[in-house]
């Protein structure tokens, strides 16, 4: 998607301090308003944080779902947030894990793990522990620490798949290189019982 000479400009004064928000507030609202769904996403964030603007969920999910409709991966992601805990919509868990899914097939690094974490715990889908591994395993090989702990255990406790303490040990190792908390105690945990 080609963005307007408006976000283009936006983008470039946001970039370069002391930043003059109400300039780039119009800019992006103009942006917005002409259809550019990256200055719609923007938007989105400006209110979701409460920059330069006051704090709006409802504006910020009417932003992001126009941009997550028109395929900005980060939209759909904040969106699925927005539907699953509430912020600006009606919590809604099935249209969080639809969102999700959408930023997964967008290509938006953190999608797939919620993705996974959808399906393990049966938030918006039914749960599925294989369709939950498959996409633990996507998220990891994206580099998601949390995906890496979550693919440990399940081969730890044999969750999805048949118990392996040696790829537990291996994923949890790869976790804990991330400096992911609960990976490095269950690897620890591992190593004892190996004595």
């Amino acid at each position: 998607m080609k963005p307007s000479p408006e976000y283009q400009e936006a983008l470039r004064l946001a970039q370069h301090p002391p930043v003059n928000k109400r300039r780039v507030l119009r800019l992006l609202r103009t942006a917005a308003a002409k259809g550019d769904p990256l200055a719609q996403n923007a938007l989105a964030s400006w209110y979701l944080h409460g920059v330069g603007v006051r704090r709006d969920f409802t504006q910020a999910a009417r932003y992001l779902k126009l941009a997550a409709e028109a395929g900005v991966g980060e939209a759909c992601y904040n969106l699925g947030l927005s539907f699953e805990k509430g912020t600006g919509v009606r919590r809604s868990p099935k249209g969080a894990f639809q969102w999700y899914a959408a930023a997964a097939g967008l290509g938006e690094k953190d999608a797939s793990g919620e993705v996974a974490r959808c399906y393990r715990y049966g938030i918006g889908t039914k749960p599925d522990s294989a369709a939950a591994l498959a996409w633990y395993r996507k998220a990891a090989r994206e580099g998601d620490a949390e995906a890496m702990y979550a693919l440990g255990r399940s081969y730890e406790l044999g969750e999805g798949t048949s118990r392996n303490a040696a790829r537990a040990k291996s994923w949890y190792a790869k976790a804990a290189g991330l400096r992911h908390v609960d990976a490095t105690i269950a690897l620890k945990m591992i190593k004892r019982t190996e004595r």
